[in-house]
């Protein structure tokens, strides 16, 4: 895909939002737009983390910024993998304040 050109937020190469599954839903997201309506974070949320790091209400902030929740459920399956033993991650998605709702 290319990169959006400076000040472009829409994506003319993507699909129409109208014809991506779920878009309405918070957990998905449309590639018509380069400034997406979210942004994802992967926290970690056991109980075994030293929680003087918690840089999040829930837990540690492991991943942050990640543009689609396809990318964050790829972090997640990749920590996962690494410390398997009783490490619990949580997917957070947060309002993308630079998102026009407009477009």
């Amino acid at each position: 895909m290319s990169q959006p050109k400076e000040g472009q937020k829409t994506n003319p190469a993507a699909r129409d939002a109208a014809e991506v599954l779920g878009t309405e839903k918070p957990d998905t997201v449309s590639a018509a737009a380069w400034v997406r309506p979210y942004r994802y974070l992967v926290v970690r949320v056991d109980d075994n983390r030293i929680e003087a790091f918690d840089d999040n209400e829930l837990g540690r902030i492991l991943s942050s910024g990640l543009h689609t929740r396809h990318n964050a459920i790829g972090r997640k399956a990749v920590l996962s993998r690494r410390t398997p033993e009783s490490t619990e991650y949580r997917i957070i998605a947060e309002e993308n304040e630079s998102h026009d709702q407009s477009q």
